[in-house]
């Protein structure tokens, strides 16, 4: 791998609080951060339920990714992890790496696809954690050191799991974030969000009930925001609300994780491959092992 390349795969780093993430997306190809967000939400009111296709066309300035056809594997790139780092030490960070590494599965796939992730190690997070690591790591590019230069701090992106889900979508409220994904959430604070959000669920989640959690954060959102819920053939072992943990091995971990990458590599890198898993009435999360896609404000 060039220095060139292993400059722009730094383009988005990524918090996570316990169960949530945060992301900030890596410089442009020449190794300096971009100071514009191009993530473009559009305008617009509620679906009218008849799943238009989408005409946005997201991506943060001057980043890209090579293409892949299989958005479940792991990424072009080598990760590693670094522990107790971050504000004040609470914090874990899943980076691109020069030597190949093993690394838990969610998290080290979105890190091998260009992504900065730092995750905070609190069993009780919040949006205040979530934003707290996601502020510490955009800074990190005017600090000397790994990333300085190597960030762009205006293209951001949360994501979260469970309690972190809905701390995710809490931050997604950060002037920079392009982008924000919950996985079998908590309710979140989505009025108060401005990019676009993703929320992932399953039939067979019943630690985060669905119809209590999910579809009120979905109902009070006012951006472009895609719904999606796994059928229960999808999850054929009932791995449930541990799905995106991959504690039950299920054939619906590379499903919700698929979903995961695609999501980020639209809103960062405007990669047109993954416009299929949301564009359109044949959408990916639009059909079978998906089921009931629900989408308000696309075009």
């Amino acid at each position: 791998m060039s220095g060139e390349s292993m400059r722009m795969t730094y383009q988005t780093a990524l918090t996570v609080a316990l169960m949530g993430m945060s992301v900030a997306c890596s410089s442009s190809s020449n190794g300096k951060a971009s100071d514009k967000s191009a993530a473009k939400t559009p305008g617009g009111g509620e679906d009218s339920g008849s799943m238009p296709a989408g005409s946005t066309t997201p991506g943060c300035e001057g980043l890209s990714v090579p293409p892949i056809t299989d958005y479940s594997a792991k990424g072009p790139y080598p990760t590693m992890v670094v522990n107790g780092t971050g504000s004040d030490g609470l914090y874990t960070i899943y980076r691109l790496m020069t030597d190949p590494s093993t690394y838990p599965d969610l998290l080290g796939t979105l890190a091998s696809h260009g992504f900065v992730i730092i995750a905070s190690n609190s069993t009780t997070v919040t949006t205040a954690l979530v934003t707290a690591g996601l502020d510490w790591m955009a800074a990190q590019n005017s600090v000397a050191g790994d990333y300085q230069d190597k960030l762009n701090p205006t293209c951001l992106v949360t994501i979260g799991y469970s309690l972190g889900g809905g701390a995710s979508v809490g931050a997604g409220a950060h002037a920079n974030v392009v982008a924000t994904a919950s996985m079998h959430g908590l309710r979140g604070a989505s009025d108060a969000l401005h990019a676009p959000l993703l929320l992932l669920t399953s039939e067979t989640d019943t630690f985060v009930p669905p119809a209590a959690n999910v579809t009120p954060t979905f109902n009070t959102s006012t951006v472009q925001t895609f719904y999606a819920t796994l059928s229960a053939a999808g999850d054929p072992t009932n791995a449930g609300h541990l799905i995106p943990v991959d504690i039950i091995p299920s054939p619906a971990n590379a499903l919700e994780r698929a979903a995961m990458v695609a999501w980020l590599r639209l809103w960062v890198y405007s990669d047109p491959g993954a416009r299929a898993y949301f564009y359109g009435d044949d959408c990916v999360l639009c059909k079978d092992p998906w089921t009931n896609p629900q989408r308000k404000g696309w075009n």
